[in-house]
């Protein structure tokens, strides 16, 4: 259906985004096998009622040289679709971060790596355009893993690493739509003592009080996320031992919660595998959120859960019904900045 005089109509579509600490896997066709399983369980999986759908974004932390092209295979095999891979570079211990994504829904305009400094590894921000858009609904994503362990030392250093991406963040303008994706390490929101900086609340912050890179939690704020009941359901590591932490997390800017353009969906955010049936402290088995053959195969493929949430966009029909003077119709086409060498 399009719109007259000119002016073409806007329907909603929706994006699935989703994060992994996939623990430097898939090697092998065991490992390859178990993240089939786990992502085809992922594709039907509906917490907000818009329909159940595939994975058109997943960042990663701790993928390597081997394991990257096995996990687009992997999304190819479970979802169909043109999968694509760009990747940092790699760290000292051989871990990358990046993105694995649907060419036919999203085309990459742009990718940066943040390296060096307070990072522990070098993460991943990729700029995306959805299908069936002209620029308004772009949105640049962050693929993260933060310094892991508690001592005061390397809570410092997410709280530089934070502050760091935050600036980073700033620097896109303050009406971007920017997503936080990945492995943050962290174990609260008040991680270094109440009333203390945070990496999770300089994010929340945008590195300054009400900046234009403020993020937004969908679960809010608890000042511990370890061995905490009330997240049980939010938990994502570790799920082969003891689920008791929220590594694993999405945060977004706020422009993704305005009523315009890209919007996260309410109640969307899931942790795959995870239903808050399991035992605190225990096997993601202890749970109901599958069957057994699926939990045992997330447990094994990695010792994090993967994280999604949707985002809604309006979509612009590609062909506009001209003004009465004019003949024929206008095709519209997309705009395409530049593209990195990209690993299938």
């Amino acid at each position: 259906m399009f719109g007259v005089g000119g002016t073409a109509l806007a329907e909603t579509d929706y994006l699935r985004i989703a994060n992994w600490n996939v623990n430097n896997r898939p090697n092998g066709s065991a490992d390859f096998d178990d993240l089939v399983t786990g992502l085809n369980f992922a594709g039907t999986l509906d917490p907000a009622g818009i329909g159940a759908r595939p994975f058109d974004l997943l960042a990663l932390a701790e993928t390597d040289t081997n394991s990257i092209g096995p996990t687009v295979d992997a999304l190819t095999s479970a979802y169909g679709g043109n999968y694509a891979s760009v990747v940092s570079s790699f760290d000292n211990a051989g871990d990358r971060t990046g993105f694995v994504y649907d060419t036919d829904r999203l085309t990459l305009l742009d990718v940066t790596e943040l390296s060096g400094g307070p990072f522990a590894h070098n993460l991943t921000r990729a700029t995306f355009r959805p299908a069936d858009t002209d620029g308004e609904v772009d949105f640049t994503a962050y693929a993260i893993h933060f310094k892991s362990d508690v001592n005061p030392a390397q809570t410092q250093q997410r709280l530089d690493e934070a502050r760091a991406v935050a600036a980073d963040a700033r620097s896109l303008g303050g009406d971007a739509n920017v997503l936080y994706l990945g492995d943050f390490n962290w174990v609260g929101a008040d991680e270094r003592g109440p009333g203390q900086d945070s990496a999770w609340w300089t994010l929340i912050r945008g590195g300054e009080t009400f900046t234009e890179a403020a993020a937004f939690d969908p679960l809010g704020y608890h000042p511990r996320f370890r061995d905490n009941p009330d997240l049980l359901a939010a938990h994502s590591q570790n799920p082969s031992a003891s689920m008791d932490d929220r590594f694993d997390a999405q945060l977004f800017s706020t422009e993704l919660r305005d009523g315009d353009g890209l919007e996260y969906v309410t109640d969307s955010y899931c942790v795959v595998g995870n239903n808050g049936t399991h035992t605190l402290n225990g096997h993601i088995t202890t749970g109901t959120a599958g069957d057994l053959a699926m939990l045992e195969a997330l447990a094994s493929f990695s010792d994090h859960l993967p994280v999604f949430a949707d985002y809604a966009y309006p979509v612009t029909n590609q062909l506009t019904v001209p003004e009465p003077a004019v003949v024929g119709v206008l095709v519209l086409g997309g705009l395409f900045l530049r593209r990195p060498t990209l690993r299938a």
